[in-house]
């Protein structure tokens, strides 16, 4: 009788392992998804979309896309364009990021 019981436990504690397994993974990919489209629609002038990476991963799917507009790589990171730099007026690029940015240095 009380093995009876431990095992109708046991299926109870792995249905519900399972089934809070599924509901996060479903909330991952409602996340995944919100990143997704928040990317999509990030301004090409934001610094905080970064749309070439040193991978090339997402350049080549960037070329490949059909769409106008770039994705953002998922993941952190700021963008400096050329323009950017030149307007330091440093000399290296080491001080025209410290200078665009004091929390590189």
């Amino acid at each position: 009788m009380n093995s009876k019981w431990w095992m109708a436990a046991l299926c109870a504690g792995l249905a519900l392992g399972a089934v809070s397994h599924g509901a996060l993974a479903q909330q991952q990919e409602e996340e995944e998804e919100a990143m997704r489209e928040r990317g999509q629609r990030a301004s090409p002038s934001d610094r905080f979309c970064v749309r070439e990476t040193g991978s090339r991963v997402t350049a080549a799917r960037n070329a490949r896309s059909k769409r106008a507009e770039q994705e953002c790589v998922d993941g952190g990171g700021r963008v400096y364009t050329r323009s950017d730099i030149e307007r330091t007026g440093s000399v290296d690029v080491k001080d025209a990021l410290r200078r665009l940015d004091p929390s590189v240095f």
